[in-house]
């Protein structure tokens, strides 16, 4: 069974439509207090863990960096022919091989695209991707099968000292 919209209060006239709107800015004066005061509190507990973590991170980094530089001094002496992991009863540590990239250097894009196209490489190496202008079909409008040019309505109301626009879109034509 569909569940049935809950009843929404309507004012009655332009009279009750101003209580309405003071209580519209109420409400959203009450809800800002509270955001700021949930913003307050989190900024003061990202400090509080922002100075408790900063020792711990940096002697996280020096032994890192103390055990990185031990293991490349005695890599020979660590690891047989072809392994890259050192076992401990502590954990491990070790090297492991990166995936491949490409890399460019100082030489321009355009330059190696031409490149690939001198030798008949483009179609394989080199994008191309064609995609809709919006933008110039709004400014334009011309008439396109399977392109409608719509817009919709916003509902807002503005109470004193507070400005909301509410996300209710009416239906568009």
């Amino acid at each position: 069974m569909a569940k049935k919209a809950k009843a929404v209060p309507v004012p009655a006239n332009l009279a009750e439509a101003s209580k309405f709107l003071a209580r519209f800015g109420e409400l959203d004066r009450e809800i800002r207090q509270i955001e700021n005061r949930l913003a307050d509190r989190v900024v003061k507990l990202r400090h509080a863990a922002d100075e408790l973590l900063g020792p711990l991170q940096a002697a996280l980094t020096k032994t890192k960096l103390g055990l990185h530089q031990f293991a490349d001094k005695h890599r020979s002496r660590l690891l047989p022919k072809g392994e890259k992991t050192v076992q401990l009863p502590t954990g491990s540590f070790g090297w492991r091989d990166t995936p491949y990239r490409v890399v460019t250097g100082m030489t321009k894009h355009a330059d190696i695209i031409a490149t690939l196209k001198a030798a008949d490489l483009a179609a394989k190496y080199v994008r191309t991707k064609e995609m809709l202008n919006k933008q110039a079909l709004l400014d334009h409008r011309p008439v396109v099968k399977g392109v409608k040019y719509t817009r919709g309505e916003i509902f807002f109301a503005v109470a004193k000292s507070a400005i909301v626009e509410s996300s209710v879109t009416a239906p568009s034509e």
